[in-house]
């Protein structure tokens, strides 16, 4: 990825010579222990204690970026210079670094992008035959070859300047010929350009969150590939218990420990059900140790994103290298934009990451549910260990992202005692002994109503049984004469699209299917 640094010319123009010993470099930020200096009654200040004291300081505010994220507080948008094709504005603003780093940009700065105003390189070019007729993309009524338009993402940086010379008193000891040294640090900021690699940056995020959340699943995998048949035997268990604790000494539990005293505790081979419950233990206790929000650091370098640049750059005379370079479109939206917001629970744009609800209490579930846009009130599903190794995974592996709009089926677990916890969001309903179910006669359609709709039940079914309807869809469906399982299991996607235009397919595909599942039994 090619990276250039987009320096503000008046402030460069501004800095001073180096005129001491003392050097501003960057370096990655951790979450460090904090020491406060203490100065008492009859002290030498130093300039080590001074320092010392602004250190402390700044760093106690560093930690804000725990408590609110980091990204783009107000202002920092990104326009079309009015006046030069081959440059930007970017309005004043605030935004905090990924070190929680206060960045401040008091007025407009313009951007020069010359820099970038050159063909990208192609590196097939020899490869290509010569009559291959190139790709055209459309960038709003303007239709360009893919070869004219350069993809750029625009970050800001925090960074520092010494400034304000003044002579020493004295040399110092790291340069015995220094005659000045600055008085003050100037906080300012930096702009630098990226290649864009195309990709939504909070969906790769997500994807990389979710691809660690799934490997707790590899338990099941591994397990599953040693052990593929159950045998109530001796050595079976004996296999087993070796390979369980194996494991657990390679992945040490964090939560619950009594996994391995049930294990060791067990002489006689157990029903298989019982390793089903050993399992499903440390997987969740694999998953809460990933979703623990730990403290983030960031590397050198990381900036906030601004905006994604597209630009157009076309040669004028094939003769001699002259371009003609101009700004195509300018996207300061997020996924484009990091606004402020924590690091802790990435998903892509329009949904929701619900892995903050993982084995939390039911009822505190519900409630952050709720103030995150999300209705899980009416679909609580108990989730019940199955009596096989190999329907374990099934029923665990599901997406915590949730879209705006969906009514995802929450499954709680009793651990003890009414002890509820939440443990996913799959999309099927897990009917359990902690649900009374009712069992209906079969529906007898009398008619078919134009539209693909089966005919209305004589008596209306629970429709917050199917994934994806909670009470306000049920009502909604209701007023236009869907009110049984057998109606919506005979429809198409498309059709059901009508009546819930929010979903995409496969949520559709997965709700006609649990609705056929209800309806025949």
């Amino acid at each position: 990825m090619t990276s250039v640094i987009i320096p503000n010319e008046d402030q460069a123009a501004a800095k001073p010579a180096n005129c001491g010993c003392t050097q501003m470099e960057e370096r990655p930020c951790q979450l460090d222990c904090l020491t406060a200096p203490r100065f008492f009654c009859g002290q030498m200040l130093t300039d080590q204690d001074m320092t010392a004291l602004v250190d402390w300081t700044r760093d106690k505010l560093r930690l804000a970026r725990y408590r609110h994220g980091w990204g783009v507080v107000c202002g920092l948008d990104v326009k079309c210079s009015p006046k030069q094709n081959e440059h930007l504005v970017v309005s004043g603003g605030y935004a905090v670094s990924c070190c929680g780093d206060d960045i401040v940009v008091c007025e407009d700065v313009t951007l020069d992008l010359s820099k970038w105003c050159k063909p990208k390189p192609d590196v097939c070019a020899e490869f290509r035959p010569a009559e291959t007729r190139e790709a055209l993309i459309e960038i709003g009524c303007l239709r360009i070859l893919v070869s004219e338009l350069r993809v750029l993402d625009l970050y800001i940086h925090y960074d520092e300047q010494l400034g304000v010379p003044t002579t020493a008193l004295g040399s110092g000891l790291c340069d015995h010929s220094a005659k000045c040294e600055y008085t003050r640090t100037i906080e300012t900021y930096r702009f630098s350009l990226e290649e864009s690699d195309s990709a939504d940056p909070l969906e790769s995020a997500a994807n990389t969150w979710l691809e660690g959340y799934s490997k707790c699943l590899g338990v099941l995998d591994a397990f599953s590939l040693k052990f593929p048949h159950y045998e109530k035997s001796e050595g079976y268990f004996k296999g087993v218990r070796d390979w369980l604790l194996a494991w657990i000494d390679a992945h040490p539990l964090t939560e619950f420990c009594f996994v391995r005293d049930c294990i060791c505790a067990t002489t006689a081979p157990p029903d298989q059900q019982e390793i089903v419950r050993w399992l499903f233990w440390i997987v969740q206790d694999c998953r809460n140790a990933y979703l623990s929000c730990d403290c983030y650091g960031c590397e050198s370098g990381h900036g906030v994103r601004l905006a994604r640049l597209w630009l157009r750059v076309r040669k004028t005379d094939s003769r001699v290298s002259t371009t003609d370079c101009s700004i195509l479109r300018v996207d300061s939206y997020p996924p484009y934009r990091r606004d402020l917001r924590p690091e802790c629970w990435p998903a892509p744009l329009g949904s929701v990451n619900l892995g903050r609800l993982i084995w939390q209490h039911l009822a505190g579930a519900m409630s952050t549910a709720a103030d995150l846009g999300i209705d899980v009130s009416a679909t609580p599903r108990p989730f019940e260990l199955p009596s096989a190794t190999g329907e374990l995974k099934p029923r665990l592996d599901c997406s915590p992202f949730v879209k705006f709009g969906d009514e995802p089926v929450l499954q709680y677990f009793d651990a003890g005692g009414k002890d509820f916890r939440v443990v996913g969001f799959c999309g099927k309903p897990v009917i359990g002994k902690h649900e009374e179910v009712v069992i209906r006669a079969a529906d007898a359609p009398v008619g078919q109503p134009p539209g693909d709709v089966p005919a209305v039940a004589a008596e209306p079914d629970d429709l917050t049984k199917i994934p994806n309807i909670g009470p306000r869809r049920q009502e909604q469906l209701n007023e236009r004469g869907i009110t049984s399982f057998r109606q919506i299991a005979g429809m198409t996607p498309e059709a059901l699209r009508e009546f819930l235009p929010t979903l995409t397919e496969q949520p559709l595909k997965e709700l006609i299917e649990a609705a056929k599942a209800l309806a025949e039994s």
